[in-house]
């Protein structure tokens, strides 16, 4: 789901105006909003009223990672998988 930006100012690290395809997963930002603006805790999260994003800095997009190790596991053999109703995942285990 493609999120829709309209009227709303994006800035970068160094305070440049960017366009909204150039926030990627895992940065920090901070929004301002406008008196009003609502924030529905849903996923993906609904902002209403934004009227700047600025961009603090980039961290890890760890949603992305553990998302793609999960399709990795589970490609590897369907038939295997099938029916399967919980995954555990202990990313803390290093394999050397």
């Amino acid at each position: 789901m493609e999120a829709e930006i309209k009227n709303v100012k994006i800035y970068s690290q160094k305070k440049q105006e960017i366009k909204a395809d150039a926030l990627k997963p895992g940065m920090y930002i901070q929004l301002s909003l406008q008196e009003g603006s609502s924030v529905m805790e849903s996923y993906p999260l609904l902002i209403s009223g934004a009227l700047e994003v600025h961009v603090l800095e980039q961290g890890n997009d760890y949603i992305g990672l553990y998302l793609d190790i999960i399709k990795e596991i589970y490609g590897r053999d369907s038939a295997l998988n099938d029916g399967m109703g919980v995954m555990a995942l202990d990313s803390a285990v290093r394999v050397p």
